[in-house]
């Protein structure tokens, strides 16, 4: 779902919400979500994890 910075102008609302939002809504979470969310975020800029070829790929495909 796109964040309200990054949503056009003709899928924004007369107030300026996104139309991708419950009109009024609000949004609930969790400290044990938000640390899940945390964790995933540093996870995904990560760049020392194991690495495969594209011919490890290409066989995985054709098997």
């Amino acid at each position: 779902m796109p964040r309200d910075g990054q949503v056009p102008t003709a899928l924004r609302r007369s107030d300026g919400t996104s139309v991708y939002r419950v009109a009024k809504g609000q949004r609930y979470t969790s400290p044990a979500v938000l640390d899940a969310e945390r964790r995933l975020v540093q996870a995904s800029g990560r760049t020392d994890g194991r690495r495969i070829t594209a011919a490890d790929v290409q066989v995985a495909m054709l098997e």
